[in-house]
């Protein structure tokens, strides 16, 4: 019989109606948005190579998906943060290359700030 699937990660997204202020947050770790886009990567446990990515966001104004300009932001953004921190090679030029492309048109994101994943 197969072992069950183990992961270190765990994580919750939840909407506060009201909205919360930052200083109403008990939890050590955690952290407060308007919205949020995550990236969930799950491993085979037979072969780590092999990885999924579930992408997923919420807008919490509306309670939906975030619009398409508010994804492209994020990812533009992202490029950013890759072009900036990755080690040097082909991928880091793809994203400069990205950023560049972006900026030359009118399409500039605001520049990226790193939360650590262990809180503020």
């Amino acid at each position: 019989m197969d072992e069950p699937a183990k992961f270190p990660i765990t994580y919750e997204v939840v909407m506060h109606d009201p909205p919360i202020t930052a200083e109403e947050i008990t939890s050590p770790g955690h952290v407060a948005c308007d919205a949020l886009v995550s990236v969930a990567i799950l491993r085979s446990a037979l072969d780590p190579r092999i990885k999924v990515y579930l992408f997923a966001s919420k807008d919490g104004a509306t309670g939906k998906s975030m619009t398409e300009d508010d994804l492209f932001g994020a990812w533009a953004t992202f490029a950013q943060f890759l072009a900036a921190n990755m080690s040097q090679g082909s991928r880091r030029e793809l994203c400069h290359l990205v950023v560049t492309i972006l900026a030359a048109a009118g399409n500039t994101a605001v520049p990226f700030s790193e939360v650590p994943l262990d809180g503020p």
